[in-house]
């Protein structure tokens, strides 16, 4: 645990060495897994390192049967991985935009989107597209972001669909929906 009220530097070096040790495989695995801004990789260090050394003053109080007076650091424990979290997922997380023609595969990174159909809303359901998502390991999944419009405001609304997967999490977010025009037979004539 680290206290610097009255502490010299070296003894406040000696208690910090683990935290600051944390902090440091923080950057090494953003630098391994391509982080290169240095402001990113110091608010990394930071986050971790104060993540660190406040979980060990709550472990330490949780051992000393004081868990009352763990509130504050508990709290900068989650200040700490809620501010990593913030760095890695904007330094990591990747954005496309395209359009996706009714039956036509459109490939995004390692996985083909197809859009299928439009389902429409029920009163329990709003209206939703239909995507089916292919990966390069053969899996299909079926998602279903919503885009509607508000009953109340008249307000076009785009809900994503939301893929969880342990390292990472796939948004597919309607922007605008275009039905086409309707398809014509024959031809216009005009009469005179």
């Amino acid at each position: 645990f680290v206290s610097w009220k009255s502490e010299p530097a070296r003894e406040l070096f000696r208690s910090a060495r683990r935290s600051l040790a944390v902090g440091f495989g923080a950057v090494v695995l953003s630098l391994l897994l391509g982080g290169r801004n240095t402001a990113t990789l110091a608010i990394l260090f930071v986050a971790a390192t104060a993540a660190d050394m406040n979980l060990r003053a709550v472990i330490r109080k949780a051992k000393n049967g004081k868990l009352g007076g763990a509130g504050g650091y508990l709290a900068h424990v989650g200040m700490g991985i809620m501010l990593a979290g913030i760095v890695v997922s904007s330094t990591y997380g990747r954005s496309q935009r395209l359009t996706l023609v009714k039956n036509e595969p459109a490939r995004v990174g390692d996985k083909t989107l197809t859009f299928l159909r439009v389902v429409p809303g029920t009163a329990t359901r709003k209206q939703a597209m239909e995507v089916r998502v292919d990966s390069e390991r053969g899996k299909t999944a079926f998602v279903y972001p919503k885009m509607y419009v508000n009953s109340r405001t008249g307000q076009l609304m785009a809900n994503p669909a939301i893929r969880r997967s342990a390292m990472m999490d796939d948004y597919l977010s309607p922007q605008e929906y275009d039905p086409g025009q309707p398809e014509r037979m024959g031809r216009d004539v005009q009469l005179k």
